[in-house]
This record gives C-alpha cells, structure tokens and sequence, in this order.
C-alpha cells in the first residue's frame, strides 16, 4: 500500500498554495520553464499567476502536486542535518534515477504527473524510514 503524502491545509487559499510552490521551486532553484511544466501549465499562465495572484485557480492535480513535493521536502529535511544537503538531493543525479536528478525525471518523465512524483516521494520517505 502506497503511503500518501500529508495534504495542504484545507483551508490555505489557492494563492497561499501557489506561495508555497513558488518557496519550494526558489530554494531548488528551478527556472520559469521548470515551474510552468511541473504544474502542467503554459508559461505565459505561470507568468500571469505571478504578476497578478488573484487570478490563480488550481486544480485537485495541481493541489495534489504541491502537497507532493512539500512532502518529499520535509521528509528530506527530517533526514539531512542541512539544508543544503537536503536541498542537493533534489537537483543531484542519483543513481537511483539512473543518473538523474530527482528533479530531471519530474521533468522530463512523460508527464509531471503522479506517475512521476509518487515514486519521488515514496524513495523520500523510504530513505527517512531507514535513517530513523
């Protein structure tokens, strides 16, 4: 049985969710292209969402995704003891992705999808279960 991911407050606002994205996305260092293509969407729309915030509405899928990768970050800050380490991980190939970065395989898996994050997330907590 596959282990969820905890979710986002319900009550956080789809601008308070696109906040965390984009704090997540800062601290991996991901570009513009990078951000628009994990959460499914245009460039152009990735650009109006931050130029004018009310104008965000996020899917369940795009919700779902967040609350993935802000768990594959806690459980990574739970087992390094710094932050940069913790960080690396996302942007280090990694033998278990045959050479890839944790974020490379999101990326450019088929779709940025769940078919792609879940495993993410499953090696992340797998890794935080064996440390502990």
């Amino acid at each position: 049985m596959a282990v969820l991911p905890l979710t986002l407050e319900p009550g956080l606002t789809d601008i308070d969710v696109f906040g965390v994205y984009e704090a997540l996305c800062d601290l991996w260092g991901l570009s513009i292209a990078a951000r628009a293509t994990l959460m499914d969407i245009p460039e152009r729309t990735y650009y109006r969402w931050r130029e004018t915030s009310k104008q965000i509405h996020l899917s369940a899928d795009q919700r779902a995704r967040v609350s993935y990768l802000v768990n594959i970050h806690l459980d990574l800050y739970a087992l390094f003891d710094d932050e940069e380490q913790a960080r690396k991980w996302m942007t280090r190939p990694s033998p278990a992705h045959a050479g890839q970065s944790p974020i490379d395989v999101l990326l450019h898996g088929n779709t940025p999808t769940h078919g792609t994050l879940i495993p993410i997330f499953e090696l992340s907590r797998s890794i935080r279960r064996l440390a502990v």
